[in-house]
């Protein structure tokens, strides 16, 4: 090989050593019998420059991997969100903040759609938000009965989430029976809470109220008469005596004609 050619040939290998990878790749392809790994390595890099999907198998596999953990990552993410969005509302409650627990809530529920819970709390918030706007007088009935069927839509979705939720179920019949004027509405939710929970007394008393309301003196007069028996509160004994003595003088009168 003359000197002429000689030079040339190392002007060449100057040139291959100073070339990218990626163009030094496509020169091997042309110039070594294009090489099945390069070729697999310049399809990739080619694929993900231009964002294609991965093709072979270890790609795959390697994608699956990577979104795997992204997918990991973000539903942590997430999962955190709605638990402040929880306790951030629990805090509100316990500081009796109806409105702003009412809106924590909402965004609690949108992370967990299924939490009888959170329907349950955003039922509590709605009813006694609708209870503030007596405050407005004539003016704000409108907007008391618009919190109230809230609370109602709330629990019962607590109720649909868990079947024989006690606390809605008792939550509701408060609602129907002093809010709502519903008494025949809250009667079988008590009897559904109290075929479960048979020592309610707090149920009891409610229920023995729905029975005054509906005129059924001698189903309140027994109901509160099993309370009396059953609460360990003296309170609520002295509460459920009262009662039961009133029905009775009532009965008395009735059957006297007085």
């Amino acid at each position: 090989m003359d000197r002429g050619m000689r030079d040339r040939s190392l002007g060449m290998r100057r040139a291959l050593c100073l070339a990218s990878p990626f163009l030094l790749a496509s020169l091997l392809l042309s110039s070594c019998g294009q090489s099945q790994d390069m070729k697999r390595l310049f399809s990739m890099e080619s694929r993900s420059a231009v964002g294609a999907p991965p093709q072979s198998t270890e790609e795959l596999k390697a994608a699956i991997e990577q979104f795997s953990k992204d997918a990991d990552k973000l539903v942590d993410l997430k999962a955190r969100t709605g638990i402040y969005y929880k306790l951030l509302a629990s805090r509100y409650i316990d500081k009796a903040m109806y409105g702003e627990a009412y809106d924590a809530l909402l965004k609690a529920i949108e992370y967990y759609p299924a939490n009888e819970t959170l329907y349950y709390n955003a039922a509590l918030s709605a009813a006694y938000i609708g209870k503030s706007k007596e405050a407005l007088g004539p003016a704000g009935n409108s907007e008391r009965q618009r919190w109230l069927a809230i609370a109602e839509s709330n629990y019962k979705r607590a109720i649909s989430e868990r079947p024989g939720y006690g606390s809605a179920l008792y939550g509701l019949a408060v609602l129907y029976e002093f809010e709502l004027d519903r008494p025949s509405d809250a009667l079988p939710l008590l009897q559904n809470l109290l075929a479960v929970d048979t020592k309610n007394a707090d149920a009891m008393l409610l229920l023995a109220r729905v029975y005054y309301s509906l005129g059924r003196l001698e189903d309140a007069l027994n109901t509160y008469g099993t309370a009396s028996a059953v609460t360990k509160v003296p309170a609520k004994r002295e509460a459920a005596e009262a009662n039961r003595k009133r029905i009775q003088d009532e009965m008395n009168g009735k059957a006297t004609g007085k």
